[in-house]
């Protein structure tokens, strides 16, 4: 990630004074001046705002064109004051968050969670991260949460990080904002070394977050990734994902499964059904907030056996990918399948009997709720959808997925019939030979 920095480590004990101010009051009046824009704020607004300012500073200029974060630069006497607590106030607050309540100390954010609802112990992009709370509204430290993984690690945004030793001038002056990272464990209770001080609590604006765009996994056709899929080389299975819209925007004909790890890379297993090599398929129609939908596709074996895992995500062309910082997910790693490709059946050379094991053909079927596919496997070059068009993407390599339970393999009798029966005629013709030798010796048949 470009906005990514260095996390600086110094002076931590200095930090965690600084932020730790008592609450006051002129924050908090120019706080309540604000009228609150909406009921539901998008996580991904407070995110992007968050890690535009990456780098930013107490009296440095901010990336709306304005200098200072709420009080930064002037909080103290005149001078910078610790603003660990200004930052994460100011992007909420111009990312349309009713603030009234906040003010420059890092705890004024818990008692704002308290007081209306939103104090969790689960975190999601846009929220506050309170550190080392002390109660009566005072803290250590506080953050925005610009990413959450499906580990349970998380990623933060803080301001007033890595000053200098000295007075709360001298610190202040000289600290940044910061994307503390990499990613650390989000359990309330624990001490991240990254950040050195304990989770309290992850707070949301009043009303809530809308995420832009998320969804959540519902089901799909073949197995999770635990387990492996068992496909024939050739072999194509009809497949879908089916999930769930839990963002606040509606999905339309732009939203498609896309393949990731790394994101665009073009997949071993994409057929004619896809729209590209790395879009498996779009939305037909559309899908609100709470609605499904089943992206159905093929999985088209490729000729080399052999493991393969391919991992899939949700991406609004040209808008944004689902998992980007300030969406609500998946993680680009959740949706996978692992498929194990062996062999196709053998053909037998010319003049010796067909049959055993590799005789036959053979069709493979999956686990779930997978439609069992054919042996045919399409020759040429393929003919990609109506939507196809030229789009990034990387080499094709291996194909990561969740895993499932094993397909198998059926083995049909192919020509084995025909070999039976010559062996047959065979044995036939060695009983006359000795019926005619016992009687021609005497013997009884």
């Amino acid at each position: 990630m470009s906005l990514r920095t260095v996390l600086a480590t110094s002076a931590v004990t200095a930090l965690a004074l600084g932020c730790s101010s008592a609450p006051g009051s002129s924050a908090e009046e120019l706080a309540r001046s604000r009228a609150a824009l909406t009921p539901q704020v998008s996580g991904a607004d407070i995110v992007s705002l968050a890690l535009a300012n990456v780098g930013g500073m107490a009296c440095g200029t901010n990336s709306l064109g304005g200098t200072t974060f709420e009080s930064s630069c002037t909080g103290n006497g005149g001078q910078p004051e610790y603003w660990c607590a200004d930052f994460a106030q100011w992007v909420w607050a111009h990312s349309g968050v009713d603030t009234s309540g906040l003010d420059a100390a890092a705890g004024s954010f818990y008692c704002y969670g308290q007081n209306n609802g939103t104090l969790s112990n689960t975190p999601q992009p846009g929220d506050a991260v309170v550190f080392d709370y002390q109660g009566n509204c005072v803290a250590d430290h506080v953050a925005i949460v610009t990413q959450v993984n499906s580990n349970g690690t998380i990623e933060s945004a803080s301001g007033d990080w890595g000053g200098q030793s000295g007075s709360e001038a001298t610190f202040s002056s000289t600290s940044h904002v910061v994307l503390n990272s990499p990613a650390y464990d989000g359990t309330v209770g624990g001490t991240p070394s990254v950040i050195g001080m304990t989770i309290s609590g992850y707070i949301a604006p009043k009303g809530g977050l809308a995420q832009a765009y998320a969804a959540s996994y519902v089901k799909q056709s073949f197995p999770l990734a635990s387990t492996a899929l068992q496909m024939t080389a050739g072999q194509t299975i009809p497949s879908y994902i089916e999930m769930k819209n839990s963002g606040g925007l509606t999905w339309d004909s732009n939203t498609r499964l896309a393949t990731t790890q790394p994101r665009d890379r073009m997949s071993a297993f994409a057929d004619s059904s896809w729209i590209s090599p790395n879009r498996l398929a779009a939305v037909s129609g559309t899908v609100p907030p709470g609605g499904t939908y089943k992206f159905q596709f093929n999985l088209h074996a490729p000729s080399t056996p052999g493991t393969y895992y391919e991992y899939f995500n949700l991406v609004e062309e040209g808008v944004a990918w689902f998992s980007d910082p300030g969406q609500g997910g998946p993680p680009d790693n959740d949706l996978e399948v692992q498929v194990v490709v062996v062999a196709g059946p053998a053909t037998p050379d010319a003049g010796t009997t067909g049959g055993g094991a590799d005789g036959g053909s053979s069709s493979g079927s999956s686990s779930g709720d997978a439609s069992s596919g054919g042996s045919g496997s399409s020759s040429g070059g393929l003919t990609w959808g109506t939507d196809a068009g030229t789009l990034p993407g990387d080499d094709a390599g291996s194909m990561d997925g969740p895993s499932g339970s094993s397909g198998g393999c059926r083995v049909a009798p192919g020509d084995a019939s025909g070999g039976l029966a010559g062996w047959l005629a065979v044995v036939g013709l060695l009983v006359v030979g000795v019926r005619r030798r016992g009687h021609a010796t005497g013997m009884e048949p």
